[in-house]
């Protein structure tokens, strides 16, 4: 699993570079993101294609994970290379500061061409998969991807309602992670109230026949641990198929 430590990383900072845009307001790991909805980490398929619990799900073989640590250290060497480990770009992030639009636009071409490279060493089962779980990551928030409204025939008035939710639902989030105090719980608590809410309310936007295609677009249920991902489950990022 080490192997895939620096492809998660790099997809991971270019993701959170995206929220910090989008957002104007957390620089940091976990998001609010606008696309992640509530919240949500948005997770691409080249962070998720680095997770244990993933890998397993997808029936990984020796092969392409020989491949995608080939990948990674390939995305690893242009990233020091192009001084994406430190320098301006570095301290603005260390800042807190949102990237500049060059940078978002060289750090989206990057995670484009990192996630096709990614889709290229899998099958077409295996991605297939791979983008339903993606799908069931990123919850309402996927229904602000453009490609994901393109398929569902979303309204122009659909997708403007849509925004206002998922922006109140990051402007929440946001105050619920700044909002102090020991009680790591009890925030815990009410940001899965409010993705639940924003779920709910994101939903009700569809027709009945919009969302049962979202519905099959996202497969299968397939219950990602995140505590194990981000170590808030016990302190290491471990067996994450074994948590639901």
């Amino acid at each position: 699993r080490s192997q895939f430590v620096g492809l998660v990383c790099l997809t991971a900072c270019l993701m959170l570079a995206t929220t910090a845009m989008a957002q104007g307001q957390e620089g940091q790991g976990r998001r609010g993101g606008g696309r992640g909805g509530a919240g949500g980490f948005m997770m691409s398929t080249g962070f998720l294609v680095g997770v244990e619990q993933v890998q397993k799900e997808l029936k990984v073989t020796d092969e392409q994970k020989e491949k995608l640590t080939a990948l990674r250290e390939e995305g690893g060497g242009q990233r020091r290379g192009q001084g994406g480990g430190g320098g301006e770009g570095g301290n603005r992030r260390g800042r807190g500061e949102a990237p500049s639009e060059e940078q978002m636009a060289e750090f989206r071409k990057r995670s484009e061409e990192q996630n096709k490279k990614v889709e290229a060493i899998l099958t077409a089962d295996q991605n297939k998969r791979l983008k339903e779980i993606v799908l069931q990551t990123r919850g309402a928030g996927a229904l602000r991807d453009e490609q994901v409204a393109k398929s569902l025939g979303l309204t122009e008035d659909q997708v403007a309602a849509l925004k206002t939710i998922g922006e109140e639902s990051d402007k929440r989030m946001g105050e619920i992670r700044q909002s102090g105090g020991d009680d790591r719980e009890a925030r815990q608590k009410k940001m899965e109230e409010l993705r639940a809410d924003t779920e709910a309310e994101s939903l009700a936007v569809l027709s009945d026949e919009q969302k049962t295609k979202f519905t099959e677009m996202k497969g299968a249920k397939f219950e990602l641990d995140r505590r194990a991902m981000f170590g808030g489950g016990g302190g290491n990022r471990r067996r994450g198929g074994n948590n639901n």
